[in-house]
């Protein structure tokens, strides 16, 4: 549509109430759009119709209630604290592809593949079970391969909200309690709220009313939640709201990836050059070492550009 109607255009959207939109695809004026935040505010879509499936989070959440929770949550998302975490992406990693029989770690802690007997798998399947489990490790400090029936379950349910309130945000349709999707929608999300509060009960009982495990609790956002003093249900919304937010699009982005990279053979041959020179034989890769794959880091700000994982953001 850019080529058509350059970078602002207007468009209606099928729904028959609703008012026109303006697309803005020019850069500087979308970071005033972006950053003018008492001109431009997230409106329903945020405050109705994502917050239909994850509640009132950070994500649909706005002025002073917004400040706080992102405040609560914010050091996590930093660089320094995310560097941290590469253990646990490459555990992670690891973990899965054992599972979907991919690789085998020997008795040496070496790997063994199996691609060359396997050689047709589902990545889509791979990167959302890497996916969810990272988050849930980082961010609750829970190992949700201990239920593989409702973590595939999970990422389902996930996968069918963010289509049913998408569809919702796009066309501007209403939310509507006797809609069949919107009734299944909540259906679901209630589960999930019983799958996170076991997982706070469990927190409860190994750490925090326990004197002799208190301080070896993990400091992840759950954590930090729990010691902000917010009401367990806004402890429940804040953690739906990162796992619904980072999950899909995560692994949607790494399915995206992949499959340029898959398509583009010498692009594959020279991120495999460069992990060998930079990573060589190491059993463990560190945050540096990652900082130093220059190549990869440029083909996927491509992938993520050729193929956006959230194609829009709206205000009003």
């Amino acid at each position: 549509m850019m080529k058509d109607h350059a970078k602002v255009f207007c468009y209606w959207p099928a729904w028959i109430f609703t008012a026109p939109l303006i697309f803005v695809a020019d850069a500087k004026c979308a970071r005033q759009v972006l950053t003018d935040v008492k001109t431009f505010t997230k409106g329903a879509d945020y405050t109705v119709r994502f917050a239909t499936a994850i509640g009132n989070g950070m994500v649909t959440t706005v002025g002073d209630v917004h400040k706080r929770q992102r405040a609560c949550v914010l050091r996590f998302f930093q660089k320094k604290t995310i560097d941290t975490y590469v253990p646990i992406f490459e555990s992670k990693t690891i973990e899965s592809m054992v599972d979907m029989d991919l690789v085998k770690v020997q008795p040496d802690g070496s790997i063994q593949t199996n691609l060359g007997v396997k050689d047709n798998f589902d990545i889509d399947l791979w990167v959302h079970l890497i996916t969810i489990r990272v988050i849930a490790q980082i961010c609750l400090g829970y190992d949700s391969s201990v239920d593989t029936a409702y973590e595939r379950e999970g990422m389902v349910d996930i996968a069918f909200g963010q289509q049913v309130v998408g569809n919702r945000i796009f066309f501007k349709m209403p939310i509507f309690n006797f809609d069949p999707s919107i009734r299944k929608l909540r259906k679901k999300l209630d589960k999930m709220y019983g799958v996170l509060g076991d997982v706070i009960d469990k927190r409860n009982v190994t750490y925090r009313n326990n004197d002799a495990t208190k301080d070896k609790e993990p400091d992840d956002i759950l954590k930090a939640l729990l010691d902000s003093g917010c009401d367990p249900q806004e402890v429940l919304e804040q953690l739906t709201t990162i796992v619904f937010a980072g999950f899909e699009t995560t692994a949607t982005f790494l399915s995206y990836a992949l499959y340029r990279i898959a398509k583009h053979p010498e692009v594959q041959e020279r991120i495999r050059a460069e992990m060998r020179e930079v990573i060589g034989d190491k059993t463990e890769i560190s945050h540096e070492d990652l900082n130093n794959l220059k190549y990869l880091a440029c083909v996927l700000k491509e992938s993520m550009r050729y193929s956006s994982v959230i194609p829009l953001v709206s205000r009003e």
